[in-house]
């Protein structure tokens, strides 16, 4: 049988071998975008190649590269797909508007799910910007908190699920996962049941999440096989969680939008996803692939620094604004949202006024409504115990630890009493501290009728999740006493009294 002849143009192009691959799942390409997606008939991961002027163009067939000066780009391969661990658009299809695809979308949630239906809103814009989350620099997580049987773990599926290309994982999930699904798929990331335990590995999953807010900010460690390399993991992007309790870290809270959720008393939503709940999700995510294409590299993130959004703390502006994208020709969404956000910024108050460092924070402004100048350790801690812990009784000790913490610095002070400790007053920094810790006692009590009984706030059994220091450092003690003898004020000097 003769061979079969080739030409020569054939055999001058590189073999395909010698090439460089790349496994992307997605990349910019001049005058468009390039992204992964799965095909159901020939059960292959394949590209869509979307081009600004041209509209999109399937790539198909047994090898689904692109090659681009002299690499070849192949799609990501696993078996996260086929297991569900991560889902993916099978393809494209028209939306028509923006707002017709946040009505579809909402419509879709509040069809498998019993939220709010202002949290429907936020969600749909929420799953808009995942799918342009790497044109904004900064997104806050949403979050479910309730208890057993709530709907937490089917708002994952329902809201989650058309996140972009969604990583679902459970509370259980280690650091090393998380860092090599995110670098492999860029995509967003579900935790079912995230309410970690106090272990090194979920401590480690607790700075993921920290730093995983803002654009820029990888998480870098050391080769295990080689310590001269270093490993870095980008971990920004979109993500939900599902807990059932607050998180000890306060700073982990003030990154999250959350929904309390309740057991549903809605007799129209089934106990089970049926077929065309999947069915929707597959055509959701195909319309919101075809919403990136359209809208990427288009997202105007100067635009929503200049709306003004009032009296909320720093950074719940910082992680909440990126969702102002698609609310800039809508003023009454907008309003609704940042009056919510007013809101939440008061529950974010009162919450943090019933920690240890708040109950720090209310004491030193209550002595001083009392008239008292000088204000001590010893004082604050025994206004905490008249008031807020009276079977904690805290030390001056563990006071003066929470103050650095604060912020507050401490001097000697020579007084009518004697020499004692005595916070320094920096009215900016008190008015800072007041902001975050103190809640505005005439909004509550306008609400409140006449001859009507307060509840005193009750004590914690947790105190916040900062490190309790104990006095068993080299730090010198010194103590004041009166000329009758008694204790006036226990001290701690860390440079030496002054002569």
């Amino acid at each position: 049988m003769p061979k079969k002849k080739r030409d020569k143009q054939s055999e001058e192009r590189p073999k395909k071998e010698d090439k460089k691959s790349i496994q992307v799942s997605f990349f910019e390409v001049h005058n468009g975008l390039v992204e992964q997606i799965y095909d159901p008939s020939s059960c292959k991961m394949m590209f869509i190649h979307w081009d600004d002027k041209l509209g999109y163009n399937p790539r198909t067939g047994p090898d689904p590269g692109i090659e681009i000066d002299n690499e070849v780009y192949i799609p990501v391969e696993g078996d996260e797909y086929q297991y569900g661990a991560i889902k993916l658009p099978t393809g494209v299809e028209e939306y028509g508007d923006v707002g017709k695809l946040i009505e579809e979308i909402k419509e879709h949630i509040h069809r498998y799910v019993d939220v709010s239906s202002f949290f429907e809103t936020i969600a749909a814009y929420y799953i808009l910007i995942s799918w342009l989350y790497d044109e904004v620099y900064v997104l806050p997580y949403l979050r479910l908190r309730g208890d057993v049987g709530t709907g937490k773990t089917r708002a994952l599926d329902v809201i989650g699920g058309l996140l972009y290309k969604v990583i679902s994982t459970s509370g259980c999930v280690t650091p090393a996962p998380i860092y090599r699904l995110q670098r492999k798929w860029n995509g967003s990331l579900i935790i079912d049941e995230g309410d970690f335990k106090d272990s090194s590995e979920q401590a480690e999953v607790i700075k993921i999440l920290n730093t995983g807010i803002e654009v820029g900010k990888p998480i870098i460690r050391c080769n295990t096989n080689d310590p001269a390399k270093l490993d870095i993991f980008p971990v920004y992007g979109p993500k939900m969680l599902s807990t059932r309790r607050d998180f000890k870290d306060k700073a982990l809270e003030s990154r999250c939008i959350t929904e309390i959720m309740k057991q549903t008393t809605r007799r129209d939503i089934s106990d089970q996803l049926p077929k065309k709940f999947h069915e929707e999700q597959d055509a959701l995510r195909n319309k919101l692939l075809l919403f990136r294409f359209r809208h990427h590299g288009k997202v105007d993130s100067e635009e929503i620094q200049k709306v003004e959004m009032g009296d909320i703390e720093p950074r719940l502006r910082q992680v909440t604004r990126s969702l102002l994208v698609f609310m800039m020709d809508k003023p009454e969404i907008r309003k609704s949202f940042l009056n919510f956000l007013k809101d939440y910024n008061q529950t974010i108050i009162e919450e943090r006024a019933d920690s240890f460092e708040g109950w720090v924070v209310n004491s030193i402004f209550k002595l001083r409504e009392d008239g008292h100048e000088h204000i001590t350790s010893q004082m604050i801690a025994n206004r905490i115990t008249e008031e807020y812990a009276p079977k904690r009784e805290p030390t001056a000790q563990r006071v003066g630890v929470y103050l650095k913490t604060l912020g507050i610095q401490v001097k000697l002070k020579r007084t009518e009493n004697g020499v004692l400790r005595i916070i320094v007053w920096n009215n900016d920094l008190m008015e800072i501290l007041k902001s975050r810790y103190v809640t505005s006692v005439s909004s509550v009590t306008a609400d409140i009728e006449e001859g009507e009984s307060v509840t005193e706030p009750q004590s914690h059994s947790d105190v916040t999740n900062v490190t309790d220091v104990t006095a068993t450092d080299s730090r010198e003690k010194n103590v004041i006493r009166k000329e009758d003898g008694t204790i006036e004020e226990e001290i701690i000097i860390e440079d030496g009294p002054e002569r």
